[in-house]
């Protein structure tokens, strides 16, 4: 079992093959580390991505575009090359199009495994889509991950130290888990605790931001849109809480989360309350500025 911090450190150094003429001539680390949302469905029910992506319809849409191509050709096949979470290179032969696309569009929607996002860089340059950027300077601009996303991905991945390839194929009868709704991956993996003594620092926690309705947001609630947030187990403590010194210490844990103007980030949370019926209001540091958020605590099965 990879502890979140750990996972959160693969794409902070993602490996990257540069290939000449089907060849693994060199591997580049880039950093995969900035937040991306899909925010809605345009008129014609094609996906919207927030501000800061506004070309990415288009990048999506120039590499399926050189995918299909290649594929058309009568017995094409492509390789392509990742670093699997145990260090090992892994050479992995395509022969339909589809089935490539299906981990190389992820990280366009901020939904990428390490692997598909290598997978996604690297045939960005091999069918010269780079448009005059190196590959980070390309993974800035289109690349990214939502909370779900690397929620997701640590759960299968990271926790259960599923394979990229086998664990959720392109033919599997249910969407893979970082492309499901936060309450979905919290119903499949966790347990409701409602006590802030029932957090113990040996456990890693799911945390649910809580809507109007005092039900974790699903995708988005009266204008709200959720997040999901997974702690590092083993890190726990008293901290002095920073926004009023009358309250003392606060219970701490450390949070790791992909979150919007700061992107994947490892920071200490502090749950200042609890409700009766297990609201927690968290002091969240990855925005330090910020006043605290009400959420619901689940304990990793």
């Amino acid at each position: 079992m990879t502890p979140p911090m750990h996972y959160a450190a693969r794409y902070y150094s993602l490996p990257v093959p540069v290939v000449a003429d089907e060849k693994v001539t060199r591997w580049e680390s880039v950093r995969l580390d900035r937040y991306l949302l899909i925010t809605g469905l345009d008129e014609n029910g094609g996906m919207v991505w927030d501000k800061f992506h506004p070309n990415n319809k288009t990048a999506l849409n120039a590499m399926l575009g050189q995918l299909r191509a290649h594929f058309a050709k009568k017995g094409a096949t492509l390789t392509v090359h990742v670093t699997e979470r145990d260090g090992t290179r892994a050479h992995t032969e395509f022969d339909a199009w589809f089935p490539l696309w299906y981990y190389a569009r992820k990280a366009f929607f901020g939904k990428g495994s390490p692997e598909a996002a290598a997978i996604t860089l690297q045939l960005a340059a091999r069918f010269n889509l780079l448009g005059g950027l190196d590959l980070q300077a390309y993974c800035d601009k289109y690349l990214g991950l939502d909370c779900n996303g690397f929620v997701g991905n640590y759960l299968v991945h990271g926790r259960n130290g599923k394979d990229w390839e086998l664990a959720e194929p392109p033919n599997a009868k249910d969407d893979y888990l970082a492309n499901r709704t936060i309450d979905a991956i919290i119903k499949q993996s966790a347990t409701a605790v409602t006590k802030i003594e029932d957090l113990q620092p040996t456990g890693s926690y799911l945390l649910g931001l809580v809507g109007p309705s005092g039900r974790v947001i699903p995708q988005i609630e009266a204008g709200i849109f959720g997040h999901i947030v997974v702690t590092q187990p083993g890190l726990g403590w008293n901290a002095a809480y920073p926004e009023d010194k009358k309250k003392g210490k606060a219970w701490a844990l450390y949070a790791v989360e992909s979150t919007g103007g700061v992107g994947l980030v490892s920071a200490k949370c502090q749950f200042v309350s609890v409700t009766a019926d297990g609201i927690f209001t968290v002091k969240r540091h990855s925005h330090p500025h910020m006043p605290p958020l009400r959420f619901r605590a689940f304990r990793l099965n």
